[in-house]
């Protein structure tokens, strides 16, 4: 069983993540259907993104307190059970929407329009009475205008059809959930969320414990679904950034409070190099004891790191790959071409000559030539708002760097710094090192004016590629021990 019991509904996750895990009683569990799932779930679970014991028993107040409401409303023994009024109010309005989208696809005349109208208001009246005055506005404006959506009835429309996997798309309705409970509505139109809504919730999550990611993730949520609610015109093109460029507070890694939008483990913040002593750590760690079995091990673990320290890629660039992306060099070695990047500059062809990245890909391209369309390294499975190869994989690194008591500020994207380190060192121009990494050449006249940079010209900057001895010998081994050399992945 992967949790070990504590009480006061908290649960340790064997990587020492403390989760909020409650049971649903049998008589709810139908309430809490997950989409895309066969069985209604068992319990109620929620991360609570810390490994301190202390921390996660503040954290999980505000949840015991919210499922508590939950299940009382569900049993019919709290408020939110619509009255037998707001029921028939519901009703006769969903019928007007109804009548209303016929009427105007038949090009009804102003008097039926009139009159259904009439037949809203007197519906929206009885609602307000039992709900509010802000619930019957919505719930009139939408029977009134059947080409509007609530947004949550945006959100659920377009979850089935999104790719994304079941816990993402739990996780989106559950920060919209959040985002409608803190501006005290049930529902509402995307329109009507304003800029200074937005900064108050904002504001209100860094008054809060929630640590940097969390807070940025619940914003790369409401980025996404405000993203699908422009394609739709649900909302002016530009809306999007109501929930981008905010600063986020909380902890996170040692390069400091940056801005929401920003990814913990593949973007281009400047980020200190791991030492030696960090590399051989990460290289030689051994493979876990326990029989359980796991998607992202310390195999996998050390491939990517041999490639990133090698190659200078990102995470992201490297699990993207596929067989096609990756073709002999003449003269030995290989050419990975970059289809997949973060920006335009990334997109690029590089060669590679050093031995455990060019035998760790040709071991991986090897593999997968039954389906030249499948990724090298098709266990990293997609995940987050943008579907991004890394996004798992990344938190596993992230929680193995921690068993492995890792400082802050030591992630994967590290080893691009430790690879522009290297060929700085070795005498390599700050040009060819940014077209080699895939960053934007800042001078507009070498930009603009200067050859074609091919493969075959960076190779002197893949050839310089070599590290100390003892490192050199950890990248040997981890070609020695890798499950591509010689046998299946």
């Amino acid at each position: 069983m992967p949790f070990s019991k504590s009480p006061s509904y908290l649960w340790q996750h064997a990587s020492g993540l403390w989760y909020f895990k409650r049971p649903i009683p049998p008589g709810l569990r139908k309430h809490y259907q997950q989409v895309g799932q066969c069985r209604a779930p068992t319990h109620i679970v929620r991360s609570l993104s810390t490994h301190n014991r202390a921390e996660a028993e503040r954290l999980k107040r505000s949840h015991v307190s919210e499922t508590e409401a939950q299940f009382r409303r569900l049993s019919g023994k709290g408020p939110g059970i619509p009255p037998t009024a707001a029921v028939r109010a519901y009703e006769r309005l969903a019928q007007v929407r109804v009548a209303m989208a016929e009427a105007l696809d038949d090009g009804a005349d102003v008097n039926t329009v009139s009159a259904l109208e009439d037949m809203a208001i007197d519906a929206a009246e009885m609602l307000e009475k039992v709900s509010g005055e802000a619930v019957a506005v919505l719930a009139y404006r939408v029977a009134v205008d059947p080409s509007k959506r609530t947004i949550t009835e945006h959100l659920k429309a377009w979850l089935p059809d999104s790719g994304l996997t079941v816990q993402t798309q739990q996780e989106h309705l559950r920060v919209l959930a959040e985002l409608l409970g803190f501006l005290g509505l049930a529902d509402c139109l995307a329109e009507d969320i304003t800029e200074k809504q937005a900064m108050s919730y904002v504001e209100n999550l860094n008054e809060g414990p929630l640590k940097h990611a969390t807070k940025k993730g619940r914003l790369s949520s409401l980025g996404a679904l405000w993203r699908h609610l422009e394609r739709k015109r649900a909302v002016p093109h530009g809306r999007v950034k109501l929930w981008q460029g905010h600063y986020l507070t909380g902890a996170q890694g040692a390069s400091g409070p940056r801005l929401s939008g920003a990814e913990d483990d593949d973007d281009d913040t400047i980020r200190r190099p791991l030492s030696e002593a960090e590399v051989l750590v990460l290289l030689n760690a051994p493979d876990a004891t326990d029989a359980r079995p796991r998607t992202y091990t310390r195999a996998l673990f050390r491939e990517l790191y041999a490639i990133g320290l090698t190659t200078g890629m990102r995470l992201d660039e490297i699990v993207s790959l596929r067989p096609g992306d990756i073709v002999p060099l003449s003269g030995g070695g290989l050419v990975i071409q970059v289809r997949k990047a973060k920006t335009a500059a990334g997109v690029r062809s590089i060669p590679v000559t050093h031995a455990a990245a060019v035998a760790v890909l040709s071991g991986r391209v090897a593999a997968q030539q039954s389906d030249p369309d499948r990724r090298i390294f098709s266990e990293c499975v997609p995940g987050g708002p943008d579907r991004k190869p890394s996004w798992q994989v990344s938190k596993a690194m992230g929680r193995d760097r921690s068993r492995l008591s890792f400082p802050p500020g030591a992630v994967f994207h590290s080893t691009r710094a430790n690879f522009a380190t290297l060929l700085e060192n070795k005498g390599a121009t700050s040009d060819h090192i940014k077209r080699y990494v895939g960053h934007v050449i800042d001078d507009v006249l070498r930009k603009s004016y200067a050859r074609e940079v091919t493969a075959e010209s960076l190779r002197p900057l893949a050839n310089a590629v070599k590290y100390g001895d003892a490192v050199e010998s950890a990248l040997r081994r981890v070609v020695e021990k890798g499950r591509f050399n010689g046998g299946p992945l």
